[in-house]
């Protein structure tokens, strides 16, 4: 625990210095909602398959789109690519565990608040969402895309702690196109053979187990990502930062 404090606490200059971000994520946040709001009732008459993959990218993805320059990552020297606001920090005398933890903490702090406002402001605006669920319903399948942020978007602390150019980063690259290919693939056949998309059978989920699903993906988000710290303490070890 006494960790995670000290990664907050190293966090907070990295926050304070991403206001413009922040308020940015704010704007995107709006536009994101409004295409939502609107798309919610064609979802349900017509099975809108883009509203699955974009509802998927602002789970998994939107939240670092905002990040500010200078703590986005760059190509630096030995064919590394690192954010350079890392890679001082790592000069400190920091243990790796808090630099490490550091880079999650940054994710949760831009992804968490961003998915619970905006699923929070879909379910104010849109009439059709608040017909299909009630609001104990709408909080579990909520806590279904909050889990899914953190156990799919916590790749991005990891990679953030340096990419090296070379044959492995390259077939990385190559595993993570395919694996989109795969998901894109998979929620078109998903519709066509069942009709309805993933966010709808979500929502079917949050209807009948409200509860149950609500633990699960809790629990999920959670184990993912103690999966994910341990990954980033092996990676960590292989990547030479002395440039």
């Amino acid at each position: 625990m006494g960790n995670w404090k000290q990664a907050l606490s190293l966090a907070k200059f990295e926050l304070r210095n991403s206001k413009k971000a922040l308020v940015l994520l704010g704007f995107l946040l709006i536009t994101y909602v409004f295409f939502i709001v609107y798309s919610v009732p064609i979802y349900f008459k017509t099975g809108f398959v883009l509203f699955d993959l974009f509802f998927l990218m602002i789970t998994g993805m939107a939240a670092m789109w905002a990040k500010p320059k200078g703590f986005q990552m760059k190509k630096v020297e030995n064919n590394l690519t690192v954010t350079p606001y890392f890679v001082m920090l790592h000069q400190l005398p920091i243990p790796k565990e808090i630099l490490i933890k550091n880079r999650f903490i940054i994710y949760y702090a831009y992804a968490v608040p961003l998915h619970t406002l905006f699923l929070a402001l879909i379910y104010v605006f849109s009439e059709t969402m608040r017909a299909e669920l009630t609001f104990p319903q709408y909080i579990a399948f909520s806590l279904i895309w909050i889990s899914f942020g953190i156990y799919w978007g916590t790749i991005y602390p990891v990679t953030e702690l340096g990419e090296v150019s070379g044959s492995s980063n390259l077939k990385a690259y190559l595993y993570l196109i395919l694996y989109l290919v795969i998901i894109s693939v998979g929620i078109t056949l998903l519709q066509v053979y069942t009709g309805s998309g993933i966010i709808y059978w979500s929502m079917n989920i949050a209807k009948k187990w409200p509860l149950l699903s609500s633990i699960l993906s809790v629990a999920a988000a959670g184990l993912s990502t103690i999966l994910w710290l341990r990954a980033a303490n092996k990676k960590i070890k292989r990547i030479d930062y002395s440039i």
